[in-house]
Parts: structure tokens; sequence; C-alpha cells
């Protein structure tokens, strides 16, 4: 499967990985329902608070990367998740618009004025 991965240092130094594609959103929806929907909520701006929609996207994606072991021991709880993110407003919002912004590699590689018109 042709995913991209970004990785996240917790605090206690441990490195994650963390993705979103729609196969696994696909799949997460179907585990995790009432998550999903409100992931989905958060996507598509129905609902406003900053520091806990962009920890949930996160978490999501944090998801996401492990959706093959979602429902064993080693997948942290979203409270688990929050006490070892790194307390950096910042870098969490800086890693959650590379994943939910990804820039299309094909794309900067084309000079300008080749890149499809939409």
């Amino acid at each position: 499967m042709n995913c991209t991965f970004k990785e996240l240092q917790l605090q206690n130094g441990e490195v994650i990985q963390l993705t979103l594609n729609f196969r696994r959103l696909l799949q997460l929806k179907n585990k995790r329902k009432k998550l999903y929907e409100r992931y989905n909520l958060i996507y598509n701006k129905t609902v406003k608070d900053n520091t806990f929609d962009t920890i949930t996207i996160l978490y999501v994606a944090y998801l996401c990367a492990n959706i093959d072991e979602i429902d064993s021991d080693k997948v942290m709880s979203e409270d688990e998740f929050m006490e070892e993110i790194p307390q950096s407003f910042v870098l969490i919002n800086n890693i959650v618009t590379e994943l939910t912004q990804p820039k299309s590699k094909k794309n900067l590689e084309k000079p300008l004025e080749n890149q499809p018109k939409e």
C-alpha cells in the first residue's frame, strides 16, 4: 500500500508514525466509528476547538498508521496519547497541516507553467 508516514517524537523519546489516507480512514471508520465521526466533523469545520481538534486529527493519524494493531495493547488510548505528545502547539499544528494538506511531489517538481490548471 502506498502511504506517506510522518514521524513524531513523544515526550518519552519514543518515535511514532502518523498517516492519513482514504483506505486507512475507511478502516478506522469501521473500527472506531465515533472517533471517525468526530474527526469528520472537525475536518469539515463543523466544530471549532483549535487545541483539541488538532489533537484529535493527530490521534486519528496515529491510529491510521497503526490500523492493523488498533485493537491491541500496543496502541495508546486517546488520554495516553495526549499525555505523551509534545506540548508544543506550534509543532502539533505544523504536523497536522502537513498531514491534512500534503504537497504533491509531482506538482512541486514541474515548472509552474506546466502544472495543470484547476
